[in-house]
C-alpha cells in the first residue's frame, strides 16, 4: 500500500485504528509497540526519501497503561504519537485514554487525526477545529453494518466546519 501510495505521488497515507496488530484488545499486553523500536526504522527511512507522512495504528504503552495509538513518521523529523483521547466503553477494561496533538502541520495544512470512536464526540472535533485544523483525518475500524453511522458523522463534521474530511477504514465482516 505504501508502495502504491508512493507511485501515485501522496503527501500522506495512514492506516486504520491498530493497523499493525489488528484490533485486539483482549491481546494488547502482550501486542504492545515501541515506536521507538528498530522494526519501525523502515518507515523512517521511506518519509524521509518519499517527503511522504505515513501513520501507523499500534498499542502503545505510556505511564498509565496501553493506549490505542497512531504513530506519524514524517521526513526528517522526530516522530509524532497521537493516542486516543476519547475511549469506547468495551475498550475501557484494555486501554487508557492518551494524549493529543494539535493538528500536524504538512504543506500548509493542518491536519487534525481522530482515531476511531472520537468522531462521535463533538468535542473531538470542535477542539480540533478551534486549534486551527483545516483537514479532519479519521483513522476507522468499523463493522459493515456500522460504517454508514461513521459515514454520516463524519459527512456532519464536513458540512458543519466546511472542511475536508477523510477517512481510512479497516472493514470488518461482522
Amino acid at each position: 500500500m505504501i508502495a502504491s501510495a508512493r507511485a501515485e505521488r501522496a503527501d500522506v497515507i495512514v492506516f486504520p485504528e491498530l493497523s499493525l496488530t489488528g484490533y485486539e484488545p483482549t491481546l494488547a499486553s502482550r501486542l504492545v509497540c515501541d515506536p521507538d523500536g528498530r522494526e519501525f526504522l523502515r518507515f523512517q527511512r521511506i518519509v524521509n526519501e518519499t517527503n511522504m507522512v505515513i501513520g501507523v495504528g499500534m498499542p502503545t504503552r505510556n505511564p498509565n497503561g496501553i493506549c490505542i495509538s497512531m504513530v506519524l513518521f514524517q521526513p526528517r523529523q522526530n516522530k509524532l504519537i497521537y493516542s486516543k483521547r476519547y475511549l469506547h466503553s468495551d475498550e475501557e477494561p484494555f486501554f487508557v485514554t492518551g494524549d493529543n496533538l494539535s493538528p500536524l502541520t504538512f504543506s500548509e495544512m493542518k491536519i487534525a487525526p481522530a482515531i476511531c470512536y472520537e468522531i462521535s464526540i463533538p468535542e473531538h472535533a470542535a477542539h480540533a477545529i478551534a486549534d486551527g485544523a483545516n483537514i479532519y483525518l479519521a483513522s476507522v475500524n468499523k463493522s459493515v453494518n456500522r460504517i454508514d453511522d461513521a459515514l454520516q458523522r463524519l459527512g456532519d463534521i464536513a458540512s458543519g466546519y466546511s472542511i475536508p474530511v477523510l477517512m481510512f477504514e479497516l472493514r470488518r465482516l461482522l
